[in-house]
């Protein structure tokens, strides 16, 4: 096997290994609080999910950080492979998997730009709104699953460029 493949697939890995030591560092939720003890009635747990935090924590400046390099790097190599040639194969489909995108980023850098731009600003916003109603946990799961996607996005377009 190449050692470029191999490279661009476990990139990803290595930078969310990276990003999560970073993370492991950072104080966890609280554990559950009980409340009203008396000998007559039973104790009440309340569960705090997930502590108020402001936006822009140190955990999402890192996500977000995090986010627009993936964004970056699927954007590159989403040109080198559809670029006339990019991919080399006549039986791989080379172009872009999004339909919704497709015909944005069919007209070269600029297109891909909005689109990397459109994609970064739902991205920070769906993470914003579950923010805003309170669902810290979803606004950090939203964040991860961007960054997975957009990663695997980058390794499989490194993956075709690559063959």
């Amino acid at each position: 096997m190449k050692t470029r493949p191999l490279l661009l697939l476990l990139a990803p890995l290595f930078i969310f290994t990276a990003v999560a030591a970073q993370l492991a560092k950072l104080p966890d939720a609280p554990l559950p609080v009980i409340l009203a003890v008396s000998p007559t009635t039973q104790p009440k747990m309340e569960f705090q999910l997930e502590r108020e935090h402001k936006f822009l924590d140190k955990q999402n400046i890192a996500l977000f950080g995090v986010t627009a390099l993936m964004m970056t790097g699927d954007a590159i190599t989403t040109q080198r492979v559809i670029y006339p040639g990019g991919c080399g194969n006549r039986y791989v489909d080379c172009r872009e998997a999004d339909p919704l995108v497709r015909p944005m980023v069919g007209k070269g850098w600029s297109g891909q730009l909005a689109a990397s731009a459109i994609g970064y600003g739902a991205a920070l916003g769906t993470a914003y709104l579950f923010h805003r109603t309170g669902h810290h946990r979803m606004e950090r799961i939203s964040s991860w699953s961007i960054i997975g996607i957009e990663g695997t996005m980058t390794a499989w377009n490194g993956y075709l460029t690559a063959r």
